[in-house]
């Protein structure tokens, strides 16, 4: 795991601040010091099984309120 420390594009009048820590190379946390919000920015490959495999383990470990995908029309339309 490695932090990435203070993510400067996220002071907003030096009073916020959010934490961005790699845990690997296509998994991020971001976490801001004026909240209990916790955000797993995961990179996806659309065809590989192990990019399903990840966020699917993520998503069972971590058991999050929401989660976000990001889809092109023509994959949304397949849904």
């Amino acid at each position: 795991e490695r932090s990435l420390g203070l993510c400067p594009s996220h002071i907003v009048g030096g009073v916020r601040r959010a934490f961005v820590t790699q845990i690997t190379p296509t998994l991020s946390h971001l976490r801001s010091d004026s909240s209990d919000n916790d955000v797993f920015l995961v990179g996806t490959a659309h065809i590989s099984q192990s990019s399903a495999d990840e966020v699917s383990r993520l998503i069972k470990d971590v058991r999050p309120d929401k989660v976000f995908v990001e889809l092109d029309p023509p994959r949304a339309a397949k849904l």
